[in-house]
């Protein structure tokens, strides 16, 4: 049973027929999508902001930051990951209706 809007425009269908699924339809996939990207935007700007505001004092100031960037990015992928793998283990609770182990896993 697909989730269809049949009320908007050409543009709203073809979003819908292109990124909607049988389960959501594309406004729901992109509400959801909508605090990821904020999400990644604003970690690239903080990493910008930190260098540029750095930049001003020196160039070791500079190397610096430089040196400790990838060390933060992989410690956020790793932070995201445990973040995804906890989603997939609610997610699979959640859709066998076993609301009791939802609950145990949101609090662990």
């Amino acid at each position: 049973m697909k989730i269809t809007e049949y009320s908007g425009n050409v543009f709203s269908r073809y979003l819908n027929k292109q990124f909607g699924s049988y389960m959501f339809t594309h406004r729901q996939i992109f509400s959801m999508l909508t605090p990821l990207i904020m999400d990644t935007f604003f970690v690239t700007l903080i990493g910008m902001l930190t260098t540029a505001m750095i930049s001003s004092s020196s160039q070791e100031s500079v190397s610096a930051v430089s040196l400790v960037g990838p060390l933060y990015m992989m410690i956020y992928a790793v932070y995201n990951a445990i973040s995804a793998g906890g989603t997939v283990v609610i997610a699979q609770y959640k859709g066998k209706g076993d609301m009791e182990k939802v609950k145990k896993q949101q609090v662990s």
